[in-house]
């Protein structure tokens, strides 16, 4: 529901639960730290994020449950 409004620069696939991002500028603004400046996202980063939280849900798997403090 909350991407109804962006159908024009983001799809969505219900059944596979996958966000498509149809116009590159979407992904190319806030990546460019000139152009986007407070909106900045250090892609490297992130990604980096995400796989440090992936990481500690899989050695404490009780961790995804909120059972144990991450």
């Amino acid at each position: 529901m909350a991407l109804i409004d962006l159908s024009s620069i983001v799809s969505y696939n219900e059944s596979l639960g996958a966000v498509q991002v149809l116009h590159a500028s979407l992904v190319d603004f806030p990546s460019d730290k000139c152009r986007s400046t407070i909106f900045y996202i250090d892609m490297a980063s992130t990604r980096n994020g995400f796989v440090r939280r992936i990481l500690q849900c899989v050695e404490r798997p009780a961790a995804i449950q909120g059972t144990l403090p991450l």
